[in-house]
């Protein structure tokens, strides 16, 4: 039962262990620094709205499906056995799957802005703040991407 546990948890780690930057681009061993832009304006119009992220869950379902096939194992003996793991495999990739499909709404915005200098654009971007019409904010641009925050 020890071996099953540090699995698990072994298993747990492994699958929340996955973490995105952003910044830096890194190409082997050296790093190039992206260009960055700091401008301020006035957001024109909010558009906000829910949608589902497009992220790929087949590394939680397949957590899922071992922790639950471990499980089951656990069950009976015999043939009753290798049912019962094959029953908690399908079982836990199931349920990681839904858990993960809730876990991926998320409110996004389409803010209009115009910069200091009259430059109108629109940004998309998760909501991080209560924007509304008139409000002051600085956009920071990366590349080609920009986040806008309250100033």
């Amino acid at each position: 039962m020890k071996k099953i546990s540090t699995i698990m948890i072994a298993s747990l780690f492994f699958l929340t262990g996955c973490v995105t930057t952003q910044g830096n681009i890194v190409q082997g061993n050296s790093q190039q620094q992206v260009s960055q832009t700091t401008k301020y304006g006035k957001i024109l119009s909010v558009k906000e709205y829910t949608t589902q992220k497009s992220d790929n869950n087949y590394l939680a379902i397949a957590g899922g499906a071992v922790v639950g096939g471990l499980l089951g194992n656990q069950v009976g003996g015999g043939t009753g056995k290798k049912l019962a793991t094959v029953a908690g495999a399908g079982a836990g990739a199931y349920a990681a799957n839904e858990y993960t499909k809730k876990s991926q709404n998320v409110t996004m915005v389409d803010l209009q802005i115009r910069d200091d200098n009259g430059q109108t654009y629109t940004i998309t971007q998760e909501k991080n703040a209560n924007y509304f019409n008139g409000m002051r904010v600085r956009v920071n641009i990366n590349g080609n991407v920009g986040t806008v925050t309250p100033q």
